[in-house]
């Protein structure tokens, strides 16, 4: 087995492809439209609540993140 990083400062940076297999999001504060990801993004509704979460935190505290298991 082998674990595979993919970092991106959206959604859209990493390859539609690449959330196939993806097993934990490390979620920091983004702008990206986690929408146009929608038909790859396993359980697409979690992370989309998460994404919004963790923008509301991020406005007080700059290195607030989550990590999501979808």
């Amino acid at each position: 087995m082998s674990d595979i990083i993919m970092v991106g400062h959206g959604f859209t940076d990493v390859p539609p492809a690449a959330f196939t297999n993806v097993s934990e999001f490390i979620l920091f504060m983004t702008k990206d439209n986690v929408y146009r990801r929608k038909n790859v993004i396993l359980n697409y509704d979690q992370v989309a609540e998460a994404q919004q979460r963790v923008n509301r935190n991020a406005e007080k505290d700059i290195h607030y993140y989550e990590i999501i298991k979808p």
